[in-house]
Formats: structure tokens, C-alpha cells, sequence
């Protein structure tokens, strides 16, 4: 996010008070490497749980209106037996780097350069790190070490909303301020 040059066309209400309009600058996503189908999703699943080899839940997998699911690991890969440390392990690794890659293509498409950056807002239902994973984009894009960063963790899909809420008020509360 970052703050538009104010005109009276763009007047965005609350924003306006305070200098100027907010906007999104860039959008950027990275996906996990490992496509999965709803099918094997559940096929997997299958082998390990009595519960997904009942046909009303492949049928709940399968006419759910998600074709494909993207995961760290490969089908191979999965244990039903695996301790939450391992699970944490999986994310320390995955997760920084998607999170950098998905960062430094937004920064891009927003002809943003990292020093300018005054705030990372990091939400994750996946996993757990500490420092959080801001703390680990902070380091991987350079960011400057006085970076306010809020993680926000455990909030589902849902968490989205919150993170774009804090970069608003951090954007909206001085001219110039990029989240």
C-alpha cells in the first residue's frame, strides 16, 4: 500500500482528512511447488483415515469447486504420524521464501524499492515462527532495520482483512508511508 498523491477526483472520504487517498500499489502471489487435485487430496488422505474413504466425502472433496491445491510436499511426502515440530520445520523452510518471492514481485510491480518499505504486515493460518515471518522478510528484502512489522497468526483465510486493515492505518496516519 501506499499513499496517492491527493486531488479532489480520487477523494476517498476518511483518507482524504489525513492527506490523501489510500491505495493498493501491486498485487503478487507464489504458489507452493506440489499441484494436487481435490482427488488426490483425498486419495491420500484415504490411505491413512477411514473417514475420507466414505463416497459423501469424496463427493464433499470433489463438487466443491476447488480443482487443484497447492502443498510444500509432494504426495510422497505426507505423514499422518508427523509431530508438530516437523510440521514447523516444513514451514521455516517453505514459508519465508514464498512469502519473499510473492514481496519482492509486488515491490516490483509497484516500482516500490524496499528501503521505502516502513511496514511489514505478515498473516499465516499455516504455521508458526518465531521471530514471525515478518522478521524473516525484514532480512531477505533488505528491509531497513527500524521496519514495524505485525504478524498475525491463527486467523484463517479471514486474516487477510486485519493485515490490510493495519497497513491502512499505518498508511493512512503520515504522508509518504509505505506498507
Amino acid at each position: 500500500m501506499k499513499r496517492s498523491d491527493p486531488s479532489p477526483s480520487n477523494d476517498r472520504g476518511a483518507a482524504w482528512e489525513v492527506g490523501g487517498p489510500v491505495r493498493i500499489a501491486a498485487v503478487a502471489t507464489a504458489s507452493p511447488p506440489n499441484e494436487w487435485t481435490q482427488d488426490d487430496v483425498c486419495d491420500v488422505l484415504a490411505q491413512h483415515f477411514d473417514f475420507y474413504r466414505s463416497r459423501a466425502v469424496r463427493r464433499m472433496f470433489t463438487n466443491s469447486g476447488v480443482e487443484t491445491r497447492r502443498f510444500c510436499f509432494g504426495r510422497g511426502d505426507f505423514d499422518p504420524n508427523a509431530t508438530v515440530d516437523a510440521f514447523h520445520a516444513l514451514f521455516r523452510r517453505a514459508a519465508p521464501e514464498l512469502a519473499g518471492e510473492a514481496a519482492r514481485k509486488a515491490l516490483e510491480l509497484a516500482g516500490v524499492a524496499p528501503e521505502e518499505i516502513g511496514l511489514v504486515v505478515a498473516a499465516t493460518c499455516t504455521g508458526y515462527l518465531c521471530p514471525g515471518l515478518s522478521a524473516y522478510l525484514t532480512r531477505s528484502l533488505g528491509l531497513a532495520d527500524s521496519v514495524q512489522r505485525a504478524d498475525l497468526v491463527g486467523m484463517g483465510c479471514a486474516g487477510a482483512l486485519p493485515a490490510l486493515q493495519r497497513g491502512f492505518d499505518y498508511v493512512s496516519s503520515a504522508r509518504q508511508r509505505k506498507a
